[in-house]
């Protein structure tokens, strides 16, 4: 095994009516809408990529990098995790 973390979401946690680009949190949308657009920033969304962004990010800003540091770190061109306290040369 490579080794992870499962981050559970409240089972409240509006990921599909929460605009994975501004955050705006919309009151009502009911579950026929299978695409919507934010009413704040003008994203066009569908209903299941926004919420699987939004879930993506709530686990990330959930962890703790290998360096102790708070959330995402980036990825390198190949897609491999950065570590931002390691210079360019240092990364393994």
């Amino acid at each position: 095994m490579r080794g992870g973390q499962v981050v559970v979401a409240d089972r409240f946690f509006a990921s599909s009516k929460t605009c994975s680009v501004c955050r705006h949190k919309l009151d009502n949308l009911p579950l026929s809408a299978r695409a919507w657009t934010c009413p704040a920033c003008g994203a066009i969304h569908d209903r299941d990529v926004n919420g699987a962004v939004n879930l993506k990010n709530m686990a990330v800003s959930s962890t703790v990098s290998a360096c102790g540091e708070e959330g995402e770190t980036g990825l390198d061109e190949a897609g491999s995790p950065l570590c931002s306290c390691l210079s360019r040369n240092e990364q393994v």
